[in-house]
């Protein structure tokens, strides 16, 4: 049996998968939950709206003959997904916006109370909005590198408490930016650094345009990031002192 290789943002959003069933939104080729399975997970739903995923899908379910833990159900974000009660579900690789009206969708995420692995592709400002505006708790969050690009990917369950976060922390994360500075890890400052030149690109356009700098958020982000690095210097200098 040959083994199930993930892409990278893949393998950080199974990793991030709590104990028990699973179930893929939009899974393409069912890869993840065929993993997932593999690695100890009792049964999986592999779930897409389109026949041409739902038929590879289905051939490499059997492929790795898992047609027991293994379901293929080809329709449309969360229907009728309470019969199957995953206690996690996993949506990767669409933008913020779709997955928050998949999520609104259905009454099972709040109902319950399961583990929700997201992967927003863009848009993950209004995923975060929904989710605190909607009474999520956002547990866990996380930044790759796949292929060039950075992904954020997060974890999230119903509490039923509603939050607020500052316009930074709905684009970046505020669990990923507390990381940034406590761990230093180079996928972080390396993502930071990238996300740092863009705005300012864009703050330069706009100022040339005659146009306000902050108008998008982007002055907030670029002093969030830039106060990041400043700690780190400065707490590097003072351990060298």
């Amino acid at each position: 049996m040959n083994e199930v290789r993930l892409s990278a943002r893949l393998a950080e959003a199974a990793r991030l998968c709590g104990e028990g069933s699973i179930a893929d939104i939009g899974t393409d080729h069912a890869l993840l939950p065929i993993k997932l399975v593999l690695d100890g997970h009792p049964r999986a739903a592999a779930c897409d709206i389109r026949e041409g995923p739902c038929e590879r899908a289905a051939a490499n379910v059997r492929k790795y003959r898992l047609e027991s833990s293994v379901s293929v159900f080809c329709r449309p974000g969360l229907e009728n997904i309470e019969e199957f009660a995953p206690d996690n579900i996993f949506i990767c690789g669409m933008g913020g916006e779709m997955i928050s009206s998949i999520l609104g969708g259905s009454d099972y995420p709040k109902s319950s109370r399961c583990r929700l692995i997201l992967q927003p592709q863009s848009m993950q400002d209004v995923l975060r909005r929904y989710l605190c505006s909607e009474g999520f708790e956002i547990h866990d969050e996380s930044v790759v590198l796949d292929s060039g690009k950075y992904y954020q990917i997060l974890t999230a369950s119903f509490d039923g408490q509603v939050r607020t976060l500052s316009q930074t922390e709905y684009r970046l994360g505020r669990l990923n930016l507390e990381r940034s500075k406590r761990e230093r890890r180079e996928v972080d400052l390396e993502w930071l650094g990238s996300v740092l030149r863009a705005a300012k690109r864009r703050a330069a356009g706009r100022r040339l345009a005659g146009k306000p700098t902050n108008d998008n958020g982007d002055g907030e982000l670029i002093a969030v990031i830039e106060g990041i690095f400043e700690d780190i210097l400065k707490e590097d200098k003072n351990a060298n002192s």
